[in-house]
């Protein structure tokens, strides 16, 4: 499938079954992406569907989010491919769009939020659309009670929707009902000029980010960096001399008493142009 730019990109993650893919379906109002309850995939893996609305042209990107447990270390460099791939299909982002179920929040769902809000420079707003709220008699009055909770986790976004995803019998009006809202909700809320950014300074970042949240210690993510950069075809000279740049800044930002993830955020750009010389 050729990237259309007069599409509107939207990109939306979240772990594994949390009911991406019916949430594409309940948005594209068919049946288009296959749903199951134990879909699993690799971080960044990301599936394209064209969604056509009254008057919006959307592309949505169904797209796997970290999954907890030791998964994301062992298909690291799966994900560093992915990441690849995506950021060559995408031509911008207009909106992220972050789905989850109603239960505590996790370090993990706190990572997802960081790291797909991280892949964009935070330049892009991010909408909450909260799944499984069937059984729920007021929806509004669930996230009046849990807003605050996810704000102080760092998580914060730009508007919400407290929906079900399922087509249940006798629920019909509440599903048109919940579609409506979701789709409102995007159409209202996408940039209407994407965010873009360089190619390969976004790939960067992106490599960057996923380190700093799947491993752990400035030493380890440096090592990782070389190889991330190895996977996606730069020269053992340029990785390793970028993953020297990133170890040194972290261990800088030590001596100084910050921490280095803090640190390390900034070195991106300043390693997508080092990479960028030396190509």
């Amino acid at each position: 499938m050729t990237d259309n730019p007069k599409r509107a990109n939207i990109i939306l993650f979240g772990e594994s079954g949390v009911g991406k893919s019916s949430l594409v379906n309940m948005i594209a109002g068919r049946d288009c992406a296959k749903t199951s309850d134990d879909a699993t995939g690799c971080t960044f893996a990301s599936i394209p569907y064209n969604v056509d609305l009254p008057g919006h042209r959307l592309r949505i990107w169904d797209t796997a989010g970290l999954n907890q447990g030791a998964q994301a270390r062992t298909d690291f460099k799966t994900a560093v491919g992915n990441i690849y791939t995506l950021t060559r299909k995408l031509e911008g982002v207009n909106l992220l769009v972050y789905c989850i179920r109603p239960s505590r929040i996790t370090d993990n769902m706190v990572r997802n939020y960081n790291m797909f809000r991280a892949f964009c420079s935070g330049k892009v707003d991010i909408v909450l659309v909260i799944t499984a709220m069937e059984n729920s008699l007021d929806e509004g009055a669930w996230w009046t009670k849990n807003v605050a909770a996810y704000e102080r986790a760092g998580i914060k976004v730009l508007d919400h929707a407290c929906v079900s995803t399922l087509r249940l019998e006798g629920k019909d009006e509440d599903y048109g009902a919940w579609r409506t809202k979701v789709q409102d909700m995007i159409t209202t809320r996408y940039l209407r000029a994407p965010w873009v950014v360089e190619k390969d300074g976004w790939l960067v970042l992106a490599v960057t980010k996923l380190i700093e949240v799947t491993f752990d210690g400035p030493s380890n993510r440096s090592r990782q960096l070389y190889e991330g950069l190895r996977t996606i075809g730069h020269s053992k000279k340029n990785a390793r001399e970028a993953a020297r740049k990133y170890d040194a800044s972290c261990h800088q930002g030590a001596k100084r008493g910050r921490s280095a993830p803090l640190v390390c955020r900034d070195e991106p750009a300043k390693l997508t142009m080092s990479l960028s010389r030396s190509s």
